[in-house]
Parts: structure tokens; C-alpha cells; sequence
């Protein structure tokens, strides 16, 4: 059984984040192994609980899965870590999910789906007994009394005996500890949130200073015994794949001229992004359903080139994972450092990131431009994301508007602008003739302030509530390129089919290696 508690809040800024990071630091020095996963899309915090601390951590998502696979991450991913304790730290308000406005896909749901216990953290700092009418609503709107204590933050050290004696006595909510206000600990924001962990030099003292502040302040023992009121996961059957119902609503409809793609354009041949099809989302018997299990190892051998650096370093654990299951080698390398792309790939996938903080390293590095454009003229399969994809551009400007030269695929040109573009979940399927069956669909989120001037115009993206669509991406029988960030477990089908490119293409290879011999 997996002991766990989910961090959450009434409100962005209550400091879940610092709660999760003092708290994860705090039991390992407790002699306890634990395993962590964030609510929601977001890179950050996941890093920060890997690289900082030392701790697996991962994302769950009911937007991206089901609660079937949900289960089976969180079970999957605390028993690779050889963990019994996992935490979940949650996005936003607890009961705040798409749109703002919709449980689904809140922290709530996600508590609700694992039957995990929450923890609140509430910003105590210039608030008396209103704290009560706050938690008091809070409880009240926990159908399934999951809310099983809570932790006061930016409290004075003197005030908090006082705080927890009125909360315990007129909620009956264990008050399990409290952090003061100290600005040793605080950590800046940039971009999608936090700082990214390799550009804050002084991070380490913080998290130390910080693990000595939970070890004092909170009450680990009442901690973890809520943690043990967690009944065993119901993992249930794994249904990872394009026909997966994740939300209990049907998909949104469309708008544009996708459809059945036609022979020519859907590649028959296997040699594409473009040949498994899936259910069409919409309550209707599947034609074929992909489903990871079912390539587990079908790919063997091929090796796919993965962008990890400073630049580039946002890839759901997950997307790795579901490559590897499929038997594909990942090979990590550098568009900063390296020269070259590594030797006898099949594949390549250009991460998002920070990009535009590196725009002078990565023009100085012609080597590797030149050769990623070299590679993907030539046909090598590739997918590139967000900040990958402004890698593809012409030309990349600064903040303050200076151009550098980028890979050249596309003759965009890519500049920050203002305020965010596109902020949040998308749901995307192809157009006739975009090399995406017209059918299958896939999950993502975007969050970007940069635009291009060639966007693309290949698939269709749909938000969820409003069912506001619009075009995007470019995508092919070997490449898909756009801002979004994919999901790929959301839909198997479609990392398989980018397998299925990679594998024509290493047989292409391998048959010209053998006619120069």
C-alpha cells in the first residue's frame, strides 16, 4: 500500500510549493523515501523535486488521463522508486480546474479519483479567526471529506499556538504544523512559474534553510499518520489510449475540413505520423484503438535523439516512458554544447525549455543548426515543441528585439510579445491531408509568450469548455512541429506512429549503408 497525502490550497500563492519542497526535504532526512507528482501540465515543480531534492517526480493529470491510469501511474511510479510514501502537490485552488470555473481536472478531482488525503496550506500571515470561515467553506464543499488537516503558512511563530487551539476546537481539523515568514526562503517566479533549478546558484541553502524550518515546524508524525488513513489504490485495468475516456463528457466537435484522410495522404504503406487510427472520441465503437501495451517492445533498437539541456529540458517523464515501453533507445544531447547530433539516429525530438534565455549560444553553435537541418531535410523523423519548435525558425529575438539565426527549417520569425499567447489545455486532431488521421486526437497545454510568424496550419485546436478552435501546427508523415506540449499517453497511436516513421527511416538508412559498401 502507498502511504500519501496531496498539498493543497485555497488559492494560487498560499505556498504549496514551499510546503511540498520543505516537507519532501524533511522526510528524507526522516529516514523516509518519498515520491512526488504535481497536479496538472506544469514542468517546474517536477524539476524541481528531481534535481533539488533528489526525489522521483512525475505529473498526474485527470485532463491527460483517466482515472484507471492515474492510479496506475501513481502505483507505477512509487513502486519504480522503491517508495511507500507518496506526495502530491496540487495546482491552484483545490476545486479549481478547467477554465477556472470547472472541477474537472482540479486538484480536487485528482484527491477524489486516488482517494488521496489533503492537506491545506493557508496563508496565515495577516488573518485571524476569519481563517475559520475560510476552512469551514472548504470542508463544506468536501463531498468526499478528503480534507483531513492543515498547515498554517507566513504565521507568526507566536500567534500560531492560538490559530491552531481555535481551529481544532471549532472545526475538529488537525492542525499539523505551520512555517514562518522568512525571505531566506523565498524563490523566484520567471516564465511558467518557478525559476528553473540550474539558474538560481543559491537554491541548495534555501532548501536546506527551509528543510530545518519544516523539521521544526511541522508535525511529520501527524503528517505521515494522515498519510496512512490512504486506502490501497484501485489501479483496475490500464487504459491508455486514443479511445480512453478521460473526462466523462464527449470531446469537442470541430469546426474545419478534417475527415478520413485519403490513401495517398494517410500512408498506407506504414512509412508515416499517419497510420493508426483510433476511436473517434465522440461515444463511437472504435475502429482501432492503440493502446501502449500493445507496441510494448515492437520498436526495438531504434534510437531517437532527445534535446535535454539547459535550452531544452521540458519532456513529461511519461512521453520518455511510453517511448521506452515501445522499445525505442532515448539518446540524450545537448543543441548547446554538442556539435553534432549523436550517430545512427532514427529520431529526434526537440524539447521545450528556455530557448530564448540561450539565443547566442545556440546561433554560435552553426555545427548543430547545421546539422539538425541537414538531418530533417533529409527526412529524419522529428517532433519538436514549444521552445523546440522556435528552434526550427529562421530567426529567434531577445526581449529587447535583437534577431538570432536559429535551424532554418521554417522562414518564421519569433518574437516575445507582451502577455501570454495561448495559456492551457488543448485538444488537437489533424486536417485532410496533414499526415494526422482525421480522427485520432491528442491532449497538450500551451504556454508561451513568444509567437511566430509561421505557426502552421495543419491541425485544429480545440479548447475544452469553450470549444474555441483554431489552427495550428505543422505536421506531416515524418515531423509534427507547433507549440503545443503533447501528452503522448493521452494517445499511444500517435508515438507510435512517429516509431513507425523512424523505423522506414532506419531501413532506409540501413539499406544505403549497404549499397555504399
Amino acid at each position: 500500500m502507498v502511504s500519501r497525502i496531496m498539498i493543497a490550497a485555497p488559492m494560487s500563492g498560499s505556498g504549496k510549493t514551499t510546503v511540498t519542497c520543505g516537507l519532501l526535504a524533511a522526510l528524507k532526512k526522516r529516514g523516509r523515501n518519498p515520491v512526488s507528482f504535481k497536479c496538472g501540465p506544469d514542468y517546474i515543480d517536477p524539476m524541481f523535486h528531481r534535481r533539488m531534492l533528489g526525489v522521483s517526480s512525475d505529473n498526474l493529470d485527470p485532463y491527460f488521463l483517466g482515472q484507471s491510469d492515474i492510479c496506475h501511474l501513481l502505483a507505477e511510479d512509487a513502486k519504480r522508486a522503491g517508495s511507500d510514501f507518496a506526495l502530491i502537490e496540487g495546482v491552484m485552488g483545490l476545486y479549481d480546474g478547467m477554465g477556472g470555473v470547472s472541477e474537472e481536472a482540479s486538484s480536487y478531482q485528482l484527491a477524489v479519483w486516488t482517494k488521496t488525503p489533503i492537506i491545506l496550506v493557508v496563508r496565515a500571515g495577516g488573518i485571524g479567526r476569519s481563517l475559520i470561515s475560510l476552512l469551514r467553506g472548504f470542508m463544506d464543499d468536501d463531498r468526499e471529506e478528503l480534507i483531513r488537516g492543515c498547515i498554517l503558512n507566513q504565521v507568526s511563530p507566536s500567534f500560531y499556538p492560538r490559530l491552531k487551539t481555535l481551529i481544532e476546537e471549532e472545526l475538529k481539523l488537525p492542525v499539523c504544523g505551520y512555517l514562518a515568514k522568512d525571505r531566506q526562503i523565498e524563490i523566484g517566479s520567471r516564465h511558467l512559474g518557478l525559476m528553473t533549478p540550474d539558474s538560481l546558484s543559491d537554491l541548495e541553502l534555501k532548501l536546506t534553510k527551509l528543510a530545518e524550518m519544516a523539521k521544526e515546524g511541522l508535525d511529520l508524525a501527524a503528517i505521515e499518520k494522515i498519510a496512512e488513513q490512504a486506502p490501497l489504490l484501485n489501479v483496475g485495468e490500464k487504459k491508455s489510449g486514443c479511445g480512453n475516456d478521460r473526462s466523462g463528457r464527449d470531446r469537442q466537435s470541430y469546426s474545419d475540413d478534417g475527415g478520413e484522410l485519403d490513401k495517398q495522404n494517410r500512408g498506407d504503406s506504414g512509412n508515416g505520423l499517419n497510420q493508426q487510427k483510433c476511436s473517434d472520441g465522440r461515444g463511437g465503437q472504435d475502429r482501432q484503438k492503440p493502446k501502449s501495451r500493445e507496441y510494448a517492445g515492437k520498436f526495438f533498437g531504434l534510437r531517437v535523439a532527445l534535446a535535454k539541456d539547459r535550452a531544452f529540458s521540458f519532456i513529461y517523464p511519461q512521453n520518455q516512458r511510453v517511448l521506452e515501453e515501445m522499445g525505442a533507445q532515448i539518446v540524450p544531447f545537448s543543441p548547446l554544447h554538442d556539435k553534432r547530433l549523436p550517430e545512427n539516429i532514427d529520431g529526434l525530438i526537440l524539447s521545450g525549455g528556455y530557448p530564448e534565455l540561450y539565443l547566442k549560444q545556440l546561433e554560435d553553435n552553426y555545427g548543430m543548426r547545421t546539422d539538425i537541418r541537414r538531418a530533417i531535410a533529409g527526412g529524419l523523423p522529428s517532433i519538436a515543441e514549444c521552445g523546440g519548435f522556435l528552434y526550427l525558425q529562421e530567426l529567434v529575438s531577445d526581449p529587447e528585439g535583437k534577431s538570432y539565426r536559429m535551424c532554418g527549417l521554417l522562414p518564421g520569425k519569433a518574437w516575445k510579445t507582451d502577455r501570454l499567447v495561448r495559456f492551457g489545455y488543448v485538444e488537437l486532431r489533424g486536417k485532410k491531408g496533414s499526415g494526422f488521421p482525421g480522427m485520432e486526437r491528442i491532449r497538450g497545454h500551451e504556454f508561451h509568450y513568444y509567437d511566430t510568424s509561421e505557426n502552421g496550419s495543419d491541425m485544429m485546436a480545440a479548447k475544452p469548455l469553450s470549444g474555441r478552435s483554431w489552427s495550428c501546427a505543422f505536421s506531416g508523415p515524418d515531423h509534427w512541429w507547433g507549440f503545443p506540449h503533447l501528452y503522448y499517453a493521452s494517445c499511444p497511436g500517435f508515438a507510435a506512429n512517429f516509431l513507425y516513421a523512424a523505423d522506414f527511416y532506419h531501413k532506409r538508412r540501413m539499406a544505403e549503408e549497404r549499397n555504399d559498401d
